[in-house]
């Protein structure tokens, strides 16, 4: 389990972001941001998604996936948590099929801690 909190995570992979892929906060729709759904199609408004998967959808067919996020990035299960673009822990018994409870509740801090990252980005641009 990372030692880092949820804000500290989410702080790292924005920045790890802004080196892939410059204003990325300008192509996450905090509305849709759904930190439990790894996957986005923007065309249907009723849709919400990760930040990966929302990331992912702009630079694919229009459809996107947290999986094929990580793997464009060739990034591991402990750089997806360590960068806060999810919160599965192996050693809490999390798995990719069943999150644990404590999973659920850092998925929702996650959320709002992107969502705090992406309004102090627009706010300063």
């Amino acid at each position: 389990m990372s030692s880092k909190s949820v804000s500290e995570r989410v702080k790292a992979g924005a920045e790890w972001l802004d080196g892939v892929m410059p204003e990325w906060w300008r192509r996450v729709d905090p509305a849709r941001l759904d930190m439990s759904s790894g996957t986005f199609w923007p065309g249907y408004v009723f849709d919400c998604g990760c930040v990966a998967a929302q990331l992912d959808a702009f630079r694919s067919d229009g459809f996107g996936t947290l999986c094929d996020f990580v793997q464009r990035y060739e990034m591991t299960d402990s750089d997806v948590r360590t960068l806060g673009f999810d919160a599965l822990d192996i050693e809490r018994g999390d798995d990719i099929f069943e999150y644990t409870a404590g999973a659920a509740a850092e998925l929702e801090q996650l959320g709002d801690a992107w969502k705090l990252e992406i309004s102090a980005r627009r706010s300063q641009a």
